[in-house]
C-alpha cells in the first residue's frame, strides 16, 4: 500500500511523509541519540524540550482535530497509512509498559534475587526501570528512534518505487555541467532499493535495539519468578534454603536444586508418589516436543503467508515492468521465466467490458424512462387521493423522498460509470497506440505517409503563388475529365460551357416534371385527409355509445384483479383501451402533421415532416385492423341458444341478433359482456312500457306464460369458476337510470341543466293525463 501511494504520488500520503521528514530533521535526533546513550542515565534529569515539541506535532499529525472534539477526524489516505504504521510501534510500547508495570508491582523477596536464573537475567539487563525518570528518558529515546525508523522506511519506499519505474531517486537529481564521469555499478546504484529486505532493515534495526536496550533479561526474570512461586506453593521455604550454607559459596542458588528439593519434599510427605512423578515427567517431555513442533508449524505458516504476499507484490512489479518495456522485451532472444498476460489481451478484455457497460447504461436509461412514467402516475394518483383524504399526505412525502433518494443514487452511479468509461477509453486509446500491434503499425505507416505528402505539398506550394477558388474546384468536379483539351484552354472552356448548358436544361425539365407529380400527390393527400376526417367523425360519434360500457368493463376487470382473481391482460378491455388511446394519438399526430405540411410552402422542412410520419402510417395500418377486430370481439349475442333461453328477463322472440353477436358466433371466441343494439333497445323499452306489471321472470308470448327452467351454471374450463353473464334487462334499466342522472332522458342528444330538469319534472307531475292515468292504475288495486 505504501509503494502504491508513493508510486502514484498521492498528495494525502506525500504531505504527512514530508512533515515526518521535517520533524526528524528539525530535531536533529541522530546526534541527540548518540549523546544520550553515551552519557550515564543518572546524568539525564528530565526530557528535552525538543522532544515535547515533537510529541505535540506528531500527535497532531496522527490525530488531527479540525472540527469539534465529538466529531471523528477526517484523515487522508497518507494519514491513515501513517496511523496504521505507527500503530505497530504503539502496540509494542503499550505491551512493554504493561510488562514493566506488572514487574514493578510485584513484591519480590531479596533472597530470591540470589537464585541463578533471576541473578543471570538481571545481569544481562541493560537498563532498570525502578526509577520513573530513567524510564521516561528511555521512552523519549525510543520515541525518537520510532520517528527515525518511520522516516527511513518511507524514504526506502520512495526509492524502491523510483527504482522500479526507472527514474532517478531523490538524491540523484543534482546535475553537473561537463562530461559525465564513469562510475562503478555499486556507486551508481548506491541510493537504489531493489528488494523488500532492504526496506525492512530500519524496522529490524529498531527491533534489535529495542530488545537489546529494554527487553533482554525481562522474560527470563519473569520465568524465574514464576518458578519460585511454584516452588513456594509446593511447600519449600526458598528464603530458608537460600540463607543456608549448603548450596554453594558463590552467593547464588541453583534453581535446579530447588526443584529437586521440592520434588523430594512432596514425595516424602506423600502428596504424590514416584509413579505420578514419572508420568508427569513423561507428559512434560511430550508436551515440550509437541509444543516445539506446533511452534515450528506456526512459524512456517507465517513465513509461507509472508512469502505469498511478497510473491504477489513481486508478480505485480514484474507485470508492471514488462508491460512498461514490452516493446523492448519482445525482441529479447532469451525468454523470461515469468510472463504475464500481454497488453493486447488486457486491452481486448477491457474493450469487451466497456462494450458491456455501455449496453447496460442504455438499458438502464430505457428502464428509467418507464420508471419515471410510472412514478409520475403514482404521484398524481396520490395527490388526487390526498385531496380527499389528508391522512395520505405523509405517504406522499415518503414516496417523494424515496424517489428523490433513488434518483440521486442512480445519478451517482451513472456519473461513476461515465468516469470509468472515460478512463478506460483513454487507457485503451493510449495503450493501443503504444502497443506494437498490426493496427498501431498501420497507423504509424499512414502517419508517416501523410507527413511525407504534407511535406511535398508544402514544398510545391512554396514554389507557386497562384491559388484555385472554390468555384473553380466545383467546376472541375462537374465537368467531364475525359476531355482531350488541356484544362484552362479556350477549347476546354467551350466544351465545359456546352456541357453545363445541357445539364441545366435537363435539370429544369426533370424539376418541372417532379413539381407536377408533387402537386398531384398533394391533391390526393388532401382528399384522403378530408375523407379520413369524415370517417373519424362518424367513428367517434358511434364509439361514444359504447365507450362508457368499455370503461365500466375495464373497472370490473380491475376490481376482479383487486379481489385476487386471475384476469389475463391479453385480449382484455384494458389492453383494448390502451391500444385505442395509442391509435387515437397516432392518427391525430398524422392528421395534424399532414394539415400543417400542406399549408406551408414546399421546402426541406416540409419533406422532413412528411418523412417522419411514414413509420407512424405503417403502424396505424396494423393498429386499425386490431382495434376494430378487438372491438367487435367484445360483443355478445342479444339472444341465447335454446338451452339458455331463460337467462334474460324478456322473450327470445322479442330479441333480434346484432351484427356483433353474429360475428361472435362465427368466430367462436369467448367474449366479454354484450353491447345492445338500438333496435333491440327500442323493442325492450316498448315491451316494458306495455307490460310494466309483468315480473322479469316471465315472458309474454302468444297467450301463454312460460316458466324458466333451472339453468346450469356455465363454468370456465381453465379456472373452474362460474362465468358471469350480463343481464340485458338490468343493462337497459341501468342505462335509463344513467340517462336520468345525466339529464338525457328527454332528449338523448342534449344534456339538460338542473333548472330544466326541475321544470320538466314539475310539468310532468302537474299534467292531467298523467294524474288521470295514475288514479286509474291506483283504483285497479283498491
Amino acid at each position: 500500500m505504501a509503494l502504491a501511494s508513493v508510486r502514484r504520488a498521492d498528495e494525502g500520503f506525500t504531505v504527512p511523509r514530508a512533515r515526518v521528514f521535517e520533524y526528524c530533521t528539525r530535531a536533529q535526533f541522530h546526534v541527540r541519540l548518540s549523546r544520550v546513550f553515551s552519557c550515564p542515565c543518572s546524568a539525564v534529569a528530565s526530557p528535552d524540550m525538543h522532544t515535547r515539541i515533537l510529541h505535540a506535532q506528531y500527535g497532531e499529525l496522527i490525530q488531527p482535530r479540525n472540527g469539534s472534539v465529538d466529531e471523528t477526524p477526517k484523515m487522508s489516505a497518507g494519514q491513515m497509512l501513517l496511523v496504521a504504521f505507527d500503530g505497530m510501534f504503539a502496540q509494542v510500547e503499550t505491551a512493554f509498559g504493561l510488562l514493566v508495570e506488572k514487574l514493578n508491582k510485584m513484591e519480590i523477596p531479596v533472597a530470591w534475587r540470589k537464585i541463578d536464573i533471576i541473578r543471570e537475567a538481571r545481569s544481562t539487563q541493560v537498563n532498570f526501570f525502578d526509577d520513573d525518570n530513567h524510564r521516561q528518558v528511555l521512552e523519549e529515546i525510543f520515541f525518537l528512534k520510532r520517528l527515525q525508523t518511520i522516516k527511513e522506511f518511507f524514504r526506502l519506499c520512495g526509492t524502491f518505487s523510483k527504482t522500479l519505474s526507472g527514474s532517478s531517486s531523490l538524491d540523484d537529481q543534482n546535475t553537473v555541467n561537463g562530461p559525465v564521469q564513469v562510475v562503478s555499478v555499486k556507486t551508481l546504484f548506491r541510493n537504489s532499493c531493489f528488494s523488500e529486505d532492504q526496506m525492512a532493515k530500519p524496522i529490524k534495526a529498531f527491533t534489535a535495539d529495542f530488545v537489546r536496550q529494554l527487553l533482554i533479561g525481562l522474560p527470563n526474570q519473569a520465568l524465574g519468578l514464576t518458578l519460585c512461586s511454584f516452588i513456594s506453593a509446593l511447600g519449600v521455604d526458598i528464603i530458608a534454603q537460600v540463607e543456608a550454607k549448603d548450596f554453594g559459596a558463590e552467593s547464588k542458588v541453583s534453581v535446579d536444586d530447588l526443584c529437586k528439593k521440592a520434588v523430594e519434599h512432596n514425595i516424602q510427605v506423600g502428596k504424590f508418589s514416584q509413579l505420578v512423578m514419572n508420568r508427569a515427567t513423561v507428559l512434560a517431555s511430550s508436551y515440550d516436543t509437541a509444543w516445539k513442533k506446533h511452534d515450528l508449524v506456526r512459524r512456517l505458516e507465517t513465513s509461507i503467508s509472508s512469502c505469498k504476499t511478497s510473491l504477489q507484490r513481486v508478480q505485480l512489479h514484474i507485470a508492471m515492468f514488462q508491460w512498461q518495456h514490452e516493446d523492448l522485451l519482445i525482441n529479447r532472444p532469451q525468454a523470461m521465466s515469468v510472463t504475464p498476460p500481454p497488453r493486447s489481451a488486457i486491452l481486448t478484455s477491457m474493450k469487451k467490458k466497456l462494450h458491456t457497460l455501455s449496453q447496460i447504461e442504455t438499458s438502464i436509461a430505457t428502464v428509467q424512462e418507464k420508471l419515471a412514467a410510472l412514478e409520475a402516475s403514482i404521484e398524481q394518483r396520490l395527490k388526487w387521493a390526498g385531496g380527499a383524504n389528508p391522512a395520505l399526505a405523509p405517504v406522499l412525502q415518503d414516496f417523494e423522498a424515496t424517489i428523490a433518494e433513488r434518483r440521486n443514487l442512480v445519478l451517482k452511479e451513472s456519473q461513476r460509470a461515465s468516469q470509468v468509461t472515460f478512463l478506460c477509453s483513454n487507457i485503451i486509446h493510449f495503450e493501443s497506440l503504444r502497443t506494437r500491434t498490426a493496427e498501431a503499425l498501420n497507423l504509424d505507416t499512414a502517419l508517416f505517409e501523410l507527413i511525407k505528402r504534407c511535406q511535398q505539398m508544402c514544398s510545391f506550394a512554396s514554389q507557386f503563388n497562384s491559388s484555385v477558388s472554390e468555384l473553380e474546384l466545383r467546376l472541375l468536379q462537374r465537368v467531364d475529365t475525359s476531355l482531350e483539351h488541356p484544362i484552362g484552354s479556350s477549347e476546354w472552356l467551350l466544351s465545359a460551357h456546352k456541357q453545363l448548358t445541357q445539364d441545366m436544361s435537363t435539370q429544369r425539365a426533370v424539376q418541372t416534371e417532379k413539381e407536377q407529380q408533387i402537386e398531384t400527390v398533394c391533391e390526393t393527400i388532401q382528399s384522403l385527409v378530408d375523407n379520413i376526417k369524415t370517417v373519424l367523425t362518424g367513428h367517434n360519434r358511434q364509439l361514444g355509445d359504447v365507450k362508457h360500457l368499455l370503461k365500466a368493463m375495464a373497472k370490473d376487470e380491475e376490481a376482479a384483479l383487486a379481489d385476487g382473481e386471475d384476469v389475463p391482460y391479453e385480449n382484455s378491455v384494458r389492453q383494448f383501451l390502451g391500444e385505442y388511446k395509442s391509435w387515437q394519438d397516432n392518427i391525430q399526430t398524422v392528421l395534424f402533421t399532414l394539415v400543417q405540411a400542406m399549408g406551408q410552402v414546399r421546402s426541406q422542412e416540409h419533406v422532413e415532416m412528411l418523412q417522419e410520419i411514414t413509420p407512424t402510417l405503417k403502424e396505424l395500418k396494423t393498429q386499425s385492423q386490431s382495434i376494430y377486430n378487438n372491438l367487435v370481439s367484445f360483443a355478445s349475442p342479444l339472444i341465447t341458444d335454446a338451452t339458455n333461453e331463460c337467462s334474460s328477463p324478456t322473450s327470445s322472440a322479442t330479441y333480434q341478433p346484432s351484427f356483433a353477436a353474429a360475428v361472435r358466433s362465427n368466430t367462436g371466441q369467448k367474449t366479454q359482456p354484450d353491447v345492445m343494439s338500438q333496435n333491440a333497445r327500442k323493442l325492450i323499452q316498448k315491451n316494458l312500457a306495455t307490460s310494466a306489471d309483468t315480473p322479469p321472470s316471465t315472458v309474454p308470448g302468444t297467450g301463454k306464460s312460460v316458466a324458466c327452467s333451472p339453468k346450469k351454471a356455465v363454468r370456465d374450463p381453465k379456472t373452474g369458476k362460474a362465468v358471469q353473464e350480463r343481464n340485458s334487462y338490468a343493462v337497459s334499466v341501468w342505462k335509463r337510470v344513467k340517462a336520468k342522472l345525466e339529464g338525457r332522458d328527454v332528449d338523448p342528444n342534449r344534456r339538460m341543466s338542473v333548472a330544466e330538469q326541475v321544470d320538466y319534472v314539475i310539468k310532468e307531475a302537474t299534467n292531467l293525463d298523467n294524474l288521470a292515468q295514475l288514479y286509474e292504475g291506483w283504483t285497479a288495486w283498491v
